[in-house]
Protein backbone atom coordinates (compact mmCIF):
# COMPACT_ATOMS: atom_id res chain seq x y z
CA UNK A 1 0.00 0.00 0.00
CA UNK A 2 2.38 2.80 1.01
CA UNK A 3 4.47 1.97 -2.68
CA UNK A 4 0.90 2.80 -4.39
CA UNK A 5 0.63 6.27 -2.64
CA UNK A 6 4.44 6.75 -2.73
CA UNK A 7 3.98 6.30 -6.73
CA UNK A 8 1.10 8.19 -6.63
CA UNK A 9 2.96 11.57 -4.78
CA UNK A 10 6.10 10.89 -6.86
CA UNK A 11 3.58 11.39 -10.07
CA UNK A 12 2.05 13.76 -8.56
CA UNK A 13 5.36 16.01 -7.78
CA UNK A 14 6.47 15.16 -10.74
CA UNK A 15 3.43 16.74 -12.56
CA UNK A 16 3.81 19.48 -9.92
CA UNK A 17 0.65 18.80 -8.78
CA UNK A 18 2.72 18.96 -5.11
CA UNK A 19 4.75 21.91 -3.85
CA UNK A 20 8.59 20.10 -2.68
CA UNK A 21 7.21 21.40 1.05
CA UNK A 22 4.07 19.21 0.24
CA UNK A 23 6.37 16.65 -0.98
CA UNK A 24 8.53 16.54 1.50
CA UNK A 25 5.99 16.11 4.16
CA UNK A 26 4.54 13.48 2.12
CA UNK A 27 7.47 11.36 1.70
CA UNK A 28 8.18 11.69 5.69
CA UNK A 29 5.12 10.71 6.80
CA UNK A 30 5.05 7.58 4.34
CA UNK A 31 8.49 6.90 5.56
CA UNK A 32 7.34 6.99 9.32
CA UNK A 33 4.62 4.29 8.19
CA UNK A 34 2.07 6.89 9.20
CA UNK A 35 -0.19 7.83 6.02
CA UNK A 36 -3.64 7.08 6.40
Amino acid sequence: MDTVWKESAMCAYTARELTDDEFDALSARLTEGNFQ
